[in-house]
């Protein structure tokens, strides 16, 4: 594989990421992320958390993507918690993940606050930013890795576990 790289010019070598044991219960295959989607205030400029899924992955697979298999379920933002049943791209909703059968209803992410935190600090720093769709995971240790930041993350993931629009939520910030 060094070998490799080394004839190559363009590549990125990434730390391999690991997931907290609790949210790994779920699947242990892929990394559970949790989408967390912020807006900038255009009035204030203030960084305000307005949804959060928590994504998991399917027996086997190796990512967590709602369009590729995986479940998705509505988390509230202020606790953590998770509020609704999970929901496959077919509408198939699950109150136990369909392979592990740990309880999804109920279940509260370990390090919300750390979650909240890192969102709020990594759009900060993005000043002309009105929307991110961030996805992270939380790390053994509880505290919180960036896996990728969306500019246009998908709105199906956000309106199928809770089964409502999101217009209103975001109409007041943008």
């Amino acid at each position: 594989m060094i070998e490799k790289l080394n004839k190559c010019s363009d590549y990125i070598v990434e730390e391999v990421l690991s997931q907290h044991p609790a949210i790994a219960e779920f699947n242990s295959t892929s990394i559970n992320s949790i989408r967390v989607n912020s807006v900038r205030d255009r009035k204030s400029g203030r960084i305000v958390i307005v949804d959060a899924v928590f994504r998991m992955g399917r027996k086997d697979a190796a990512v967590d993507n709602y369009s590729s298999g995986g479940i998705a379920a509505e988390v509230d933002v202020y606790t953590g918690i998770v509020i609704s049943t999970a929901v496959d791209h077919f509408g198939n909703r699950y109150i136990m993940h369909p392979d592990s059968g740990k309880v999804i209803l109920g279940f509260r992410i370990p390090s919300w606050e750390s979650v909240l935190v890192t969102v709020e600090e990594c759009h900060g720093k993005l000043d002309k930013i009105g929307y991110v769709g961030w996805d992270l995971s939380v790390r053994p240790d509880g505290k919180c890795s960036v896996i990728e930041a969306n500019s246009s993350s998908g709105v199906g993931i956000q309106q199928a576990p809770g089964l409502s629009g999101k217009k209103f939520v975001y109409k007041q910030y943008l």
